[in-house]
């Protein structure tokens, strides 16, 4: 369980007294030794120079950082204690404000910056590609307990990874922290390597115009936190709770940075001429010293605070642990008792689907049946429609075979019949024809015998004709000619 950042509720009172307490139990340190300890302490801080500005290495990013092993994950038990890292690290940063470094140094080919708080709290600043990347330390502390880049911020308990923020401050859930476990472990021992070249390296001090030109930046993401924490109801929430106890912790460091501030801002509207402001650790001397033994005191009361709440979260913690045993076993009868009557829900459900199905099953089946009914008789239907028509277009076509029988028998009869006729009668025409043909031989035989009769019993002189008979016309028809038309009934040889 991850110890919660806190302040020492202690009054000043108090923690003289314990100042006096680690008196009493250590040797006091001789007049050289407190000498050493107030120049060191001045040393701590050293003012701006002036000159143009010089060229900024970036750090590298997380992911060209040397390999680390994966940080270890832990988290808090409430929710709400996720912002604690946040907190702490954005009222340290807001007690700082504007105010340079305390001084800079190199590691590697990057130059970083330094801020010492009262309480021998510290943060370092490396610039990176796109921003820079802070370290916020505690006390004493080697480990930080908060790393800002320019994409996440990572909250730590003792080199444990105990949440992480996104860009504008939100803690990312749990489950994702693997994704960035990683890049986590990268950049925390890359806190510890800048911790201790802080302490082991040359410090410098920084170009003024250097500073002019990132304060800027640091202060965009100092009010990119101020608007998240504004948007977050539970940061605002969390804030609310603690604001008053930041305040006092960091009032006086407030004091003394926004007096250097204000310095920093009347030397640059003079163009850096003249002499640099003093730097805050050279105006404190004497109180420095003070300073840090009541840091030292109140660190020395802080982590007995924490080792006797390490040990009351040790028994909450076991405590837990039997509770959440028993919830665990009550938790798993209650599940299988659920689980037994979902399975017992779920047979019944199966039976009543069962009993639906077989319902669906006969439903369709009777449908299926109408339907087979129906399409059977439908057949039926047209079978006997279609044989109808059959029967219908064959009477029909037997019809028109029989009439067209007897048109053509009517048509042969009448034919045959005429011809009939017409050859009865071209024979009684030319049985007639050749009767009047015998009759007029017959005349003109009579004729002839009677003209040679006459004409033997004649003289031979020409016969005059008789008085009493009008000579032959000219006109007249011989009895030789021949009139089919004309008949004499008394020429006929039945006449």
């Amino acid at each position: 369980m991850p110890r919660i950042l806190s302040l020492s509720s202690a009054s000043p009172v108090v923690l003289l007294a314990a100042c006096a307490v680690l008196a009493g139990c250590n040797p006091a340190p001789n007049s050289a030794d407190t000498s050493a300890s107030s120049s060191n302490s001045v040393a701590l801080a050293m003012p701006l120079t002036s000159g143009p500005a010089t060229p900024t290495a970036p750090a590298p990013a997380a992911s060209a950082l040397p390999p680390a092993p994966p940080v270890r994950i832990i988290h808090v038990t409430q929710p709400r204690d996720n912002y604690a890292y946040i907190e702490r690290a954005d009222a340290m940063s807001d007690a700082f404000g504007d105010a340079p470094p305390d001084y800079g140094y190199d590691y590697g080919s990057t130059r970083l910056w330094a801020w010492h708080g009262h309480d021998n709290s510290v943060r370092l600043v490396e610039p990176i590609g796109g921003g820079n990347r802070y370290y916020y330390y505690q006390p004493g502390a080697t480990y930080p307990y908060l790393i800002r880049d320019a994409d996440y911020t990572y909250g730590y308990d003792d080199g444990q990874l105990v949440v992480i923020y996104d860009s504008e401050g939100r803690p990312l859930p749990p489950p994702e922290f693997d994704r960035y476990s990683d890049r986590a472990g990268r950049e925390l021992a890359r806190a510890q390597a800048v911790y201790a070249a802080s302490l082991n390296s040359q410090r410098q001090q920084v170009v003024a115009a250097n500073w002019a030109a990132r304060r800027a930046q640091m202060d965009a993401a100092r009010a990119q936190w101020q608007a998240e924490q504004n948007q977050d109801a539970d940061w605002r929430a969390y804030h609310d709770e603690h604001q008053a106890e930041q305040a006092a912790y960091w009032q006086g460091e407030q004091a003394h940075r926004q007096q250097e501030a204000q310095a920093f801002n009347g030397w640059q509207q003079q163009g850096y001429q003249g002499a640099p402001p003093p730097a805050i650790g050279q105006n404190r001397g004497a109180a420095i010293v003070t300073t840090a033994l009541v840091a030292a005191a109140a660190g020395a009361m802080i982590q007995h605070n924490a080792d006797q709440h390490k040990m009351h979260e040790q028994q909450e913690e076991l405590q837990a642990q039997q509770q959440a045993q028993g919830n665990q076993q009550q938790q798993q009868q209650a599940a299988q008792q659920a689980q037994l009557h979902a399975q017992q829900a779920g047979a019944a459900q199966q039976q009543a689907q069962f009993h639906e199905q077989q319902a669906a099953t006969a439903q369709q089946q009777a449908q299926l049946h109408e339907h087979e009914v129906a399409a059977a008789q439908q057949q039926h239907n047209q079978q006997q429609a279609q044989f109808h028509e059959l029967q219908a277009a064959a009477a029909q076509h037997q019809h028109a075979n029989e009439q067209g029988q007897m048109h053509q028998q009517q048509a042969a009869l009448a034919q045959q019949q005429h011809a009939q006729q017409a050859a009865q009668m071209h024979q009684q025409q030319a049985a007639l024809a050749q009767q009047q043909h015998e009759h007029q031989a017959q005349l003109h035989q009579q004729q002839v015998q009677a003209a040679a009769a006459h004409q033997h019993q004649a003289p031979p002189h020409a016969p005059q004709p008789a008085p009493n008979h009008p000579a032959p016309q000219a006109n007249a028809k011989h009895p030789d000619d021949k009139d089919p038309h004309h008949h004499h009934d008394h020429d006929h040889p039945n006449g």
